[in-house]
């Protein structure tokens, strides 16, 4: 048994001719882990499809939630919806709301820091009506998507519709103003009557002199925006009374309602180059106003006044013989502690360049003055309008003015004043009657008595002389023209045509005619044959 089992026999205690197992690998791939892997691989296919398929995910903060749902309000771009409001939840401070959006894939590379966001209602707001279709589909939240600028996930939520979107193609401009009027964001902006632009926002200025204004203006228009161009306020009615009559000017009868702003070049013959974006337009008060020159050289002086000034004001305009010149700056109250005389300082501004000055020198300006002043220039007041009575300060020459200088030394050169010509005319009827008062009215009055009294005494006098005169003059007076009458009737008969003494007149007349005849004939052959005289005919 022992060499059967070495020579490779069955082993012991397993009966012979029955065949032996070999071993053999196990590390051959089974098909029964071919399922889950490949449920594995559809799983993370699916899962990184799900994930680079899913868009970015926002917060936008609301003052309030109204018209906010989660799961049903949308996020949408020119009607196109782009995303979900998924929840909507209060900050912790309570102050406001925040809605988280889900957007599709392919907005990430517009959300920067000048995207906005806002919610679409029904608005009414500067003669627009928006959002009614939201009146049955609901409210959303629109987007308006700007490229430029850094990436960012949440944004504050306007709490109104902006009036320009990054959609629409035009330009932003930038006016300045002293006072906003009586228009608002979204007035209409007009060229020429027609509507080209809205008022896109406005803002006061940092130091609180004036407001910068931005108005958009769609293409092709914004193109008619030039260096030149004068932008003015066109709310409500332009009324100018002039020696042309009355001037009644307006843009429409929306901008009377809700206000607007026009544009306009006023001098066709300089079209001015493309505006700078950059560049700060004034916003004028009216049309007239922004066709005026502008002025760059200002100079101010100080003019008194001792009379009333009631009806002169700031902005009050100074004339030279009819033609503005510059304005009044300020008008002030000023008490002499010494005397106790009452003057008012009045400050006025004066544009040289409205002279039309060709060799103007800026530096000499004040020694063209004191010429004119040693010329007699003077400044007084004079009523600007008879119908609101507005005064103005009128500067003329006045050959028959007292010398006077221009005084320096104080804040402004100080220029000399004449009284106005109504002040004369009251100075002169506060002088007479101040003569009439010291005159004895009552002595007046009693002498004036006694001389009626005579009056009455002599006319009953004449009407005595008068009543002889009719009772024993008149039959005599009669008499006498009768007399006449006859002696007119004489010589009517004797100067007849069929009386005598007219025909031998007459004969007369006709002798002393031929008789001339005769001399002027001897007087003729005598001028020919003067010897004649010694000789004979």
């Amino acid at each position: 048994m022992t060499e059967g089992n070495a020579g490779g026999g069955s082993p012991p205690g397993i009966p012979e001719g029955i065949p032996e197992a070999a071993p053999r690998s196990t590390t051959a791939f089974s098909l029964v882990w071919l399922i889950p892997i490949v449920a594995i691989v559809i799983g993370g296919w699916i899962a990184v499809r799900a994930i680079s398929q899913q868009g970015p995910t926002i917060t936008i903060a609301f003052k309030s939630a109204e018209g906010i749902e989660a799961n049903k309000t949308k996020v949408s771009y020119k009607d196109l919806q782009i995303g979900k409001v998924t929840s909507v939840v209060l900050a912790e401070d309570l102050s406001h709301v925040i809605a988280t959006a889900a957007l599709v894939p392919g907005v990430d590379g517009y959300l920067t820091e000048n995207t906005r966001f806002w919610v679409v209602r029904p608005q009414v707001s500067a003669g627009r009506i928006t959002g009614l279709g939201t009146l049955l589909a609901g409210a959303h939240i629109a987007m308006d998507p700007v490229a430029e600028g850094e990436p960012k996930d949440h944004f504050i939520g306007l709490e109104t519709p902006p009036v320009v979107t990054t959609s629409e193609e035009g330009s932003l401009f930038t006016l300045s103003a002293r006072s906003l009027g009586s228009f608002d964001v979204g007035a209409p902006v007009y060229y020429r009557q027609i509507p080209v632009g809205e008022v896109a926002s406005y803002e006061m200025d940092p130091s609180g002199e004036h407001l910068t204004i931005r108005v958009f203006i769609r293409a092709p228009h914004d193109a008619r925006v030039r260096s030149n161009t004068s932008f003015w306020n066109a709310s409500g009615l332009d009324v100018t009374v002039n020696a042309d009559g009355i001037r009644v000017e307006t843009a429409s009868v929306v901008s009377m309602l809700i206000g607007g702003i026009a544009f306009d070049n006023h001098d066709p013959e300089d079209p001015g180059v493309p505006a700078d974006p950059e560049y700060i337009f004034t916003l004028y008060n009216n049309q007239r106003e922004s066709e005026q020159p502008v002025y760059t050289i200002k100079r101010r002086y100080l003019v008194h006044f001792d009379n009333s000034v009631q009806g002169l004001t700031p902005a009050s305009p100074v004339v030279f013989r009819g033609i503005r010149i510059g304005r009044v700056l300020e008008v002030t109250l000023e008490l002499d502690p010494t005397n106790y005389e009452v003057r008012v300082p009045v400050v006025i501004e004066i544009e040289p360049e409205r002279l039309h000055i060709t060799d103007f020198d800026p530096a000499g300006a004040l020694g063209r003055v004191e010429r004119l002043v040693a010329n007699g220039m003077r400044a007084q007041l004079g009523r600007g309008n008879l119908f609101t009575g507005g005064l103005q300060v009128e500067l003329d020459l006045h050959e028959d003015a007292e010398p006077a200088n221009v005084v320096l030394g104080g804040r402004y050169p100080e220029l000399p004043t004449i009284p106005a010509p109504l002040e004369e005319i009251t100075a002169s009827v506060s002088g007479v009657l101040a003569k009439i008062d010291r005159m004895p009215l009552e002595k007046i009055g009693q002498d004036l008595q006694g001389s009626m009294s005579e009056l009455r005494e002599m006319l009953t006098r004449v009407n005595e002389l008068t009543s002889e005169f009719s009772s024993e003059t008149l039959p005599a007076l009669n008499s006498t023209l009768s007399s006449v009458d006859e002696t007119v009737s004489s010589l009517d008969g004797l100067l007849s045509e069929d009386a005598p003494l007219p025909i031998e007149l007459r004969k007369a007349l006709e002798d002393v005619g031929e008789a001339a005849r005769s001399v002027r004939v001897l007087a003729d052959y005598l001028e020919q044959h003067p010897e004649a005289l010694i000789r004979g005919k």
